[in-house]
Protein backbone atom coordinates (compact mmCIF):
# COMPACT_ATOMS: atom_id res chain seq x y z
CA UNK A 1 0.00 0.00 0.00
CA UNK A 2 1.16 3.94 -0.87
CA UNK A 3 3.97 1.95 -2.94
CA UNK A 4 1.77 0.29 -5.50
CA UNK A 5 -1.54 1.43 -4.68
CA UNK A 6 -3.44 3.88 -2.67
CA UNK A 7 -6.69 4.46 -1.79
CA UNK A 8 -8.16 7.39 -3.73
CA UNK A 9 -9.45 9.19 -0.12
CA UNK A 10 -6.87 7.61 1.99
CA UNK A 11 -9.49 5.29 3.60
CA UNK A 12 -10.19 2.09 2.77
CA UNK A 13 -13.20 2.77 0.61
CA UNK A 14 -12.33 -0.08 -2.27
CA UNK A 15 -11.57 3.29 -4.97
CA UNK A 16 -8.10 2.08 -5.92
CA UNK A 17 -5.43 4.42 -7.49
CA UNK A 18 -2.68 2.83 -9.12
CA UNK A 19 0.75 4.41 -8.72
CA UNK A 20 2.94 2.29 -11.24
CA UNK A 21 2.77 3.98 -14.20
CA UNK A 22 4.66 3.10 -17.61
CA UNK A 23 5.05 -0.40 -17.15
CA UNK A 24 4.60 -3.14 -18.89
CA UNK A 25 3.66 -6.78 -18.11
CA UNK A 26 3.58 -10.12 -19.58
CA UNK A 27 1.57 -12.98 -18.44
CA UNK A 28 3.49 -16.19 -19.00
CA UNK A 29 0.92 -19.19 -18.39
CA UNK A 30 0.63 -23.10 -19.05
CA UNK A 31 -2.78 -25.09 -19.33
CA UNK A 32 -3.08 -28.52 -19.73
CA UNK A 33 -6.09 -28.12 -22.40
CA UNK A 34 -6.87 -25.28 -24.76
CA UNK A 35 -9.94 -22.75 -25.13
CA UNK A 36 -9.48 -20.28 -22.53
CA UNK A 37 -9.36 -17.47 -24.73
CA UNK A 38 -11.61 -14.78 -25.56
CA UNK A 39 -14.53 -16.29 -27.13
CA UNK A 40 -13.31 -19.94 -26.57
CA UNK A 41 -15.14 -22.33 -24.98
CA UNK A 42 -13.34 -22.59 -21.60
CA UNK A 43 -13.23 -19.33 -20.86
CA UNK A 44 -15.40 -19.00 -18.15
CA UNK A 45 -12.67 -21.12 -16.44
CA UNK A 46 -9.99 -18.68 -16.99
CA UNK A 47 -9.55 -17.43 -13.28
CA UNK A 48 -5.50 -17.18 -13.73
CA UNK A 49 -5.17 -14.76 -16.26
CA UNK A 50 -8.46 -12.37 -15.36
CA UNK A 51 -6.93 -12.68 -11.65
CA UNK A 52 -3.67 -11.18 -12.33
CA UNK A 53 -5.04 -8.97 -14.85
CA UNK A 54 -7.30 -7.20 -12.38
CA UNK A 55 -4.61 -7.44 -9.53
CA UNK A 56 -2.09 -5.33 -11.92
CA UNK A 57 -5.14 -3.08 -12.85
CA UNK A 58 -5.37 -2.24 -9.38
CA UNK A 59 -1.89 -1.17 -9.19
CA UNK A 60 -1.67 1.00 -12.44
CA UNK A 61 -0.25 -1.07 -15.00
CA UNK A 62 -2.23 -1.44 -17.80
CA UNK A 63 -0.15 -2.78 -20.48
CA UNK A 64 -0.72 -6.19 -20.27
CA UNK A 65 0.09 -9.17 -22.93
CA UNK A 66 -1.08 -12.54 -21.98
CA UNK A 67 0.70 -15.88 -23.27
CA UNK A 68 -0.47 -19.48 -22.80
CA UNK A 69 0.98 -22.57 -23.82
CA UNK A 70 -1.56 -24.60 -23.81
CA UNK A 71 -1.95 -28.33 -24.45
CA UNK A 72 0.30 -29.57 -21.91
CA UNK A 73 -1.47 -32.54 -20.77
CA UNK A 74 -2.04 -34.18 -24.31
CA UNK A 75 1.96 -34.10 -25.41
CA UNK A 76 3.33 -35.32 -28.43
CA UNK A 77 3.08 -33.33 -31.64
CA UNK A 78 -0.30 -31.84 -30.47
CA UNK A 79 1.84 -30.03 -27.54
CA UNK A 80 4.55 -29.58 -29.83
CA UNK A 81 2.53 -27.95 -32.01
CA UNK A 82 1.18 -25.28 -29.17
CA UNK A 83 4.99 -24.62 -28.23
CA UNK A 84 5.69 -23.87 -32.12
CA UNK A 85 2.79 -21.38 -32.12
CA UNK A 86 3.63 -19.74 -28.18
CA UNK A 87 7.30 -19.25 -29.63
CA UNK A 88 6.60 -17.35 -33.07
CA UNK A 89 4.08 -15.62 -30.57
CA UNK A 90 6.52 -14.35 -28.38
CA UNK A 91 8.38 -13.62 -31.39
CA UNK A 92 6.38 -11.12 -32.72
CA UNK A 93 5.57 -9.37 -28.85
CA UNK A 94 6.55 -5.81 -28.88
Amino acid sequence: MNETWKFRSGQPDGNYVGLLKNKKLYILSSRGDSGYGEGEPNVHMNFQTTYLKTVFNIMGVQDIKTVSLDNEEYGGEHFAKSQREIYAQIANMK
